[in-house]
């Protein structure tokens, strides 16, 4: 989605920043979704740092998720060939 993000699209989020302008006056303005705007800011509202750390933490339980269903699926499997 950030590679094909429109200059003013990004100009919007900027100004959306600036606490003169809300979300649903820059949505009417440049006729961007709610949730779009909702998630740029959510994203790169606060500094590079703490997002960075915000997506590794993400990045991490997004492993331990998809590790557990593994061995969880191991797990039954052995259940079922011990019975």
């Amino acid at each position: 989605m950030i590679s094909t993000a429109r200059p003013a699209f990004i100009s919007s989020i900027a100004a959306l920043l600036a606490p003169l302008l809300s979300i649903a006056n820059l949505n009417r303005h440049d006729n961007c979704r709610h949730s779009s705007l909702y998630t740029w800011t959510k994203r790169y509202g606060v500094p590079e740092e703490e997002r960075k750390a915000v997506d590794s933490q993400a990045d991490e339980m997004r492993r331990l998720k998809t590790e557990l269903k593994r061995v969880t699926e191991e797990r039954n499997i052995l259940r079922k060939a011990a019975v």
